[in-house]
């Protein structure tokens, strides 16, 4: 995504300063009128796309969204975290964890590298109790625990 929003400030940069030297010959105002919202096109073109793209993936997920099963209860034990919905049940052992990150607002499970469980802290009747767990599990199991309470969506 980074790199599509990179490009896409490129080429309007290009189509801009392109128009403006094909406006020369018949007017230079426009030419100049051109040139002028190139520059400010690629100053402000990253807080557009910025705005486009979060707005892009929050209306998606409105619409994909499934609020029928959204509702997911977890069982950790010293061995297994269960998950079930109204769908079906999951077991998954905590030996085959990668990693468990925790933000200021959620805890990530990652099973895999495309695979994680988001868990919102808000959503925890004992959130500093769920955390104890987790880190207990992380240090007997090997498994890295990062802290990354500071991170932000950019």
């Amino acid at each position: 995504m980074k790199k599509q929003r990179r490009t896409g400030r490129f080429i309007l940069l290009g189509i801009l300063l392109i128009l403006g030297i094909l406006f020369i010959p018949f007017n230079p105002f426009i030419s100049y009128y051109f040139w002028g919202m190139a520059v400010l096109a690629f100053l402000l073109f990253p807080l557009y796309s910025r705005w486009f793209y979060k707005r892009t993936l929050r209306k998606n997920t409105e619409r994909n969204y499934d609020s029928e099963n959204s509702t997911i209860s977890f069982k950790i034990s010293d061995e297994t975290i269960e998950s079930s919905n109204k769908i079906g049940h999951t077991t998954m052992y905590l030996k085959e964890l990668l990693s468990i990150i925790e933000l200021a607002d959620y805890f990530y499970i990652q099973q895999s590298k495309q695979v994680y469980y988001i868990i919102p802290k808000k959503k925890i009747a004992d959130p500093e109790g769920f955390k104890s767990h987790l880190l207990n599990c992380s240090r007997a199991l090997q498994i890295p625990y990062l802290l990354e309470l500071d991170w932000k969506w950019r």
